[in-house]
């Protein structure tokens, strides 16, 4: 997360609390160093991960790195990969990006029920990653293109897609990567090998989506105020 100071919570929809588990970590001028990873907490293997500033600062720069906490709340926050950041966790397994230069970023797959253990997926002019228990999806400027690749549990890493312009927002699920191009959203279909693009106008907020199905958020008139509409479709209505 990129602000600071924050505190972190967890609800349990089961028993309908609310639970503190960790306050931002502490440093020795009393304020932590900004950070520039926005991605959102996630969860696995009863632990959330989430970027904060990492305790070593050297170098002059505000390093990151990926903390977790127990959502049940026992247990101090715990840094568990130093100068990493957005965390996206699925299944038993992280990966991480290494706060390194663009043009020889990393993305490393940790293993949640194998402490220590990690792995480099891919390397190289990183824009963008996706994870779930299907695989991992990135995008790579490769040749003066943004290339797709995908990289399943059994299979090595392949590409599916190449764009001319950026690709960016990338979701996977269990049968579809989903980006956006432009101001146009699509999807990859893994089984077909076929591409097809969201016949909507004025999607206000990236689709989201689990397996055939996809939600999105509708134009809002206002910014601030609320407005528009919540869309769920199926993606291969019979």
């Amino acid at each position: 997360m990129a602000s600071n100071p924050w505190t972190l919570y967890s609800y349990d929809r089961k028993n309908d609390t609310v639970r503190k588990l960790a306050d931002a970590p502490t440093f020795p001028n009393g304020n932590a160093p900004m950070t520039s990873d926005f991605s959102y907490p996630s969860i696995v293997a009863g632990r959330v991960y989430l970027t904060g500033a990492s305790s070593d600062q050297s170098g002059g720069t505000a390093a990151t790195s990926v903390y977790s906490a127990a959502l049940d709340g026992r247990g101090e926050l715990r840094e568990d990969f130093r100068r990493e950041e957005h965390p996206i966790a699925a299944g038993k397994t992280i990966v991480t990006v290494p706060t390194t230069d663009e043009k020889s970023a990393q993305i490393v797959m940790h293993y949640a029920n194998r402490p220590g253990k990690s792995e480099v997926i891919a390397e190289g002019r990183i824009e963008d990653v996706a994870h779930s228990t299907n695989g991992t999806a990135w995008t790579q400027k490769q040749r003066g293109k943004h290339v797709v690749m995908l990289k399943t549990e059994t299979g090595d890493a392949r590409a599916v897609f190449e764009a001319r312009r950026a690709v960016k927002d990338l979701l996977l699920t269990e049968k579809y990567i989903q980006f956006e191009i432009g101001n146009a959203v699509y999807w990859y279909d893994l089984d077909s090998e076929s591409l097809s693009e969201l016949d909507e106008r004025g999607v206000y907020l990236p689709p989201n989506g689990h397996g055939n199905y996809v939600v999105w958020k509708t134009d809002s008139p206002h910014l601030i105020k609320p407005g528009g509409k919540i869309v769920v479709a199926r993606l291969d209505p019979e």
